[in-house]
């Protein structure tokens, strides 16, 4: 069965659609992950980001670790694309910076057994450091002889599996790719706001980009879902006939126009009580949980879950 990756209409898009909010998400989570070092520390200066989209996190990490080995891995070829050439991505402004947002200094919930804090990797070029490396795979069948010291995987990604075998093997995965005494950090969108969000459309645009959204939650059996269907008008370079000199058409930009595109995005609603049995199965401990509410913190757009978890086995 050929599977439609959703993310071939937008890839070029993408980063310039995150612009439009307060912050692109990628700016919470790298805090997030900063926050994760100093209480708990990794044993090896390496990432892996799952569901890494057009690298932007990566990316951002690379320039506030350059110390760091980094890997991203995404199913859609389009984004992995993106995230090799580097099209669209902005210098992030660490803590402090014109990009950076104050991160609360709540601690969350407690999960879990205590966790003593691994002693910091020294400061030291890892194996092979380079620029991160970008590759096309479906982080549910996820496959690398490589473990590292952090993973991630965000932006509610795991929300987009919706079929329980599914997401099983990306948390067992996850965890095979894992250091010992190695952190996995990971957001869901909060259980209890799940349906507001998906019953409530929006738009946000800008002179040069438009995104509208129609939104629809609803439930097969006992499972609730959401689903996003996205329209995106953007003002795209029109390509030069030869011999042609002069504006376009359009009259706007010396050579621009707009273009269309539609997708759609399915997600699925996974609740602590049915959620944290599969991270515990996966020989995974759940060592803190936090809700983030985006009326504190504008850049993470709906209230999510963060966790960090550690490998038991």
């Amino acid at each position: 069965m050929t599977v439609v990756d959703p993310y071939s209409e937008f890839a070029s898009v993408y980063d310039r659609w995150q612009w439009l909010h307060a912050a692109p998400f990628s700016t919470a989570m790298i805090l997030r992950m900063e926050q994760a070092l100093e209480e708990w520390g990794v044993p090896e200066r390496s990432l892996l980001d799952l569901a890494c989209g057009t690298g932007t996190l990566a990316r951002w990490w690379s320039e506030e670790h350059p110390d760091w080995m980094i890997r991203g891995v995404d199913r859609s070829a389009e984004m992995i694309e993106r995230a090799r050439s580097g099209d669209g991505h902005r210098p992030f402004r660490g803590p402090g910076g014109e990009n950076a947002h104050a991160v609360p200094a709540t601690r969350g919930e407690g999960a879990g057994k205590a966790r003593t804090k691994t002693t910091r990797a020294p400061k030291t070029t890892p194996r092979d450091a380079t620029d991160p490396v970008f590759e096309v795979q479906d982080i549910t069948r996820l496959s690398t002889e490589t473990r590292f010291g952090m993973v991630t995987c965000f932006f509610d990604s795991m929300n987009h599996i919706t079929r329980r075998q599914d997401l099983s093997r990306l948390l067992v995965g996850a965890r095979k790719s894992l250091l010992p005494n190695g952190l996995f950090l990971f957001d869901l969108i909060d259980e209890d706001s799940f349906e507001e969000i998906f019953s409530s459309p929006w738009i946000v645009q800008d002179d040069d980009l438009y995104v509208g959204s129609e939104t629809q939650h609803f439930f097969r059996g006992d499972a609730e879902y959401g689903r996003v269907r996205y329209t995106f008008f953007g003002r795209e370079p029109r390509e030069r006939q030869p011999g042609r000199t002069g504006a376009s058409r359009s009259g706007v930009g010396g050579g621009s126009h707009w273009a269309r595109r539609d997708a759609e995005i399915l997600e699925r609603c996974w609740r602590r009580e049915e959620f944290d049995p599969m991270v515990e199965d996966a020989g995974l401990e759940v060592i803190h949980v936090q809700l983030i509410d985006p009326e504190e913190q504008a850049e993470v757009f709906v209230p999510r879950r963060l966790y960090v978890c550690a490998p038991t086995r």
